[in-house]
């Protein structure tokens, strides 16, 4: 990689000063820009910045300490400003060390005093800068550090709200927030909010204000810094962005009085923030990839249903009662959740089933029961893309496991089988018998209980969710049993 050259600023009024010390840096490969005027410089300044500023103290209405003010940002690794002065006094010197200035070189000067002064200055610029960097890595590090230490995946929103946490520490913010934004811009709302108070004070941003400001960073590629004199306190602002679609935001505040955040801070939020920026793009395309194929599961789930008149609905039914049961039952939400996608999901196998043996009307052969069995382990596989909670991932793999080993595809027994496991078991054999087959007429309420007690008694199904069943079915709770004989 190239390596850019110091840029250094020379102003002083005497134009055989300007001349000397442009040829002199410009001769150890420095790019140097001279000014006479100082009103020249501070037009100049207003246009490009420096990383050294060596100005006269003392010309005329516009004095070093003008070029000071305007050279200098509060970015420990931003332009180094360097006073000359043929008269310095103690009060100049208090004054200019106050503002910001890295040294004084007393006119006249020899020019080896010169090459060290400006040596000492930009090296320790140099410095500033590689702390910054580090900081920079270490902000990366510490993100990247807690997310691995994580023993599963985060979701998107904690995964936001860490991105926050880690803002807010690294930038010393009293308070932090990130939404992120659905619809065109001229019809903007926001879909998704999280805050970060670490001052127990209200910072006042609401959906409105934080509307307001994705106007405001719509054409900015970095973080935004606002100062203190703008609002209630310091702010920064990053737009989170796809290409060029704006995804959200993200706003960290200090309390007002305090001091403005720097460039170099602007720049660590820009490393923090990318990582979100990423997330999000990925999480609404994941979701958006998930969402197209579970439709196409469910589709094919519908097709192997429509072969097959008598199943028709059978997977709707099932997602409604191992809900139901579930949350009868007390299971855990994410459980009681994920049993409606189980449901939905558990036969999705069957498309893979001939429909010679799928349709039979008769007692099936011992070679067509085993490829009926191969129907559960062809349904994990098929939702495997999906990435679905393990709990649902085991329930639609293990629904015809049975707990003395008999069941399939893998034999499992007792613990083994898990509660969502054992939960769909019960309702898919309900249903099975109280509907009717290709080879038999469907069972009545009471004969389908008597056929699960059995099933219970030879310790196949789980003894305590049929009870649970059984109340649920006696009291007309679930939805087609009225019609039930």
């Amino acid at each position: 990689m190239e390596i850019r050259p110091p840029s250094i600023l020379i102003v002083d009024d005497d134009q055989y000063i300007v001349d000397l010390v442009v040829e002199f840096l410009t001769g150890l490969s420095m790019e140097c820009v001279g000014f006479t005027d100082p009103r020249e410089a501070l037009s100049c300044l207003e246009k490009r910045t420096f990383d050294l500023v060596l100005t006269d103290l003392r010309m005329g209405q516009v004095s070093g300490m003008d070029i000071l003010r305007a050279a200098k940002d509060p970015d420990p690794a931003g332009t180094m400003v360097v006073m000359m002065t043929s008269y310095p006094t103690v009060e100049d010197a208090i004054e200019a060390m106050q503002s910001g200035v890295e040294n004084y070189i007393l006119k006249p000067f020899s020019l080896d005093a010169l090459e060290h002064i400006v040596g000492v200055s930009l090296e320790k610029q140099q410095l500033a800068r590689e702390n910054i960097n580090l900081k920079e890595s270490l902000a990366l590090y510490r993100a990247s550090e807690a997310l691995e230490a994580l023993e599963a995946p985060l979701e998107l929103t904690e995964y936001l709200r860490m991105v926050l946490e880690i803002a807010t520490g690294e930038l010393g913010g009293d308070s932090a927030n990130l939404v992120l934004f659905e619809g065109a811009s001229d019809d903007r709302r926001v879909e998704t909010r999280i805050d970060q108070n670490r001052s127990g004070e209200e910072n006042g941003f609401g959906n409105e204000a934080m509307l307001g400001l994705a106007d405001r960073v719509m054409d900015e590629s970095g973080s935004l810094v606002i100062s203190d004199q703008e609002g209630p306190g310091p702010l920064m602002v990053l737009p989170l962005r796809s290409g060029k679609d704006l995804l959200g935001l993200l706003a960290v505040r200090r309390r007002s009085g305090s001091q403005d955040f720097t460039p170099a801070q602007a720049r660590t939020l820009s490393i923090i923030g990318s990582g979100a920026a990423v997330a999000v793009k990925n999480a609404r395309l994941f979701n958006s990839l998930q969402e197209q194929y579970l439709g196409a599961i469910r589709s094919l789930v519908a097709a192997v249903e429509a072969k097959d008149p008598y199943t028709r609905g059978h997977s709707e039914k099932i997602a409604h009662y191992a809900h139901l049961l579930a949350g009868q039952i007390g299971a855990d939400q994410e459980i009681v959740d994920g049993m409606r996608v189980a449901g939905l999901l558990h036969d999705a196998g069957k498309i893979g089933v001939p429909e010679n043996v799928l349709l039979k009307d008769g007692p099936l052969t011992d070679e067509e029961y085993t490829i009926i069995k191969e129907h559960a382990a062809m349904s994990e596989r098929i939702v495997k893309p999906l990435h679905l909670p393990e709990h649902v991932m085991r329930a639609i793999a293990e629904h015809h496991e049975r707990l003395d080993g008999s069941g399939y595809p893998k034999g499992l027994m007792g613990d083994e089988i898990t509660l969502a496991s054992r939960i769909l078991a019960v309702v898919d054999v309900f249903d099975a018998l109280t509907s009717d087959r290709i080879y038999r007429r469907r069972l009545s309420r009471k004969e389908a209980f008597e056929a699960i007690d059995r099933e219970v008694l030879e310790l196949k199904l789980d003894g305590s969710i049929v009870d649970v069943w059984k109340a649920l079915v006696e009291d007309d709770v679930v939805i087609d049993v009225e019609a039930l004989d």
